[in-house]
């Protein structure tokens, strides 16, 4: 059975790289709606980190080691090396007391466990979050009326707004197709 990603703890190694640098440790907290869940320790321990939290009022520790890899650029790129597969990545996700890659974890995407009509939607709301007429426009309006926000540049305007009526286009295509049936 595979599990939402979404709903999971994550530490992402990009995030915390400015303390790794610094050979600091880190602490960060995790909250959903308002209310604090988790909050991590990690702190260094000759080659690796020692991650420390509570769960359930047990306290919980695991090593976590990194790994390197070269970039076409000349320097380092820092990933997590997951704790039961030893694989390079660059997350880390809580998963029942332990913190492992995805993969380990099977652990999925929203958007792969949803079809092909609700994968629509969250594109259309990255769209109106990018121009920024959340607060203007539903879902289902289409751009034509709207001008170009004053800071846009027209080419990446209009295939912006291309994309978007697309997208509703799509959108209403299908509804229509699966009501004549």
């Amino acid at each position: 059975m595979a599990y939402i990603i979404e709903k999971h703890n994550q530490i992402k190694i990009n995030q915390i790289r400015k303390f790794l640098r610094r050979g600091n440790g880190f602490s960060t907290t995790f909250s959903r709606n308002g209310n604090i869940e988790q909050r991590l320790n990690a702190y260094w321990k000759n080659d690796h980190l020692i991650f420390e939290w509570f769960k359930e009022g047990k306290k919980l520790t695991q090593e976590t080691y990194l790994a390197k890899s070269k970039t076409n650029f000349g320097s380092d790129r820092l990933w997590w090396k997951c704790p039961k597969c030893s694989r390079k990545c660059g997350a880390l996700f809580d998963y029942g007391g332990v913190w492992w890659c995805r993969v380990c974890g099977n652990l999925k995407y929203q958007t792969e466990s949803s079809n092909k009509n609700e994968r629509v939607w969250p594109k259309v709301d990255r769209l109106l979050d990018k121009c920024q007429y959340r607060e203007y426009l539903t879902r289902i309006d289409t751009l034509e009326d709207c001008n170009k926000p004053k800071w846009m540049r027209w080419k990446t305007w209009e295939p912006l707004k291309k994309r978007h009526n697309q997208l509703i286009g799509d959108a209403f295509d299908r509804i229509m197709k699966i009501t004549k049936r």
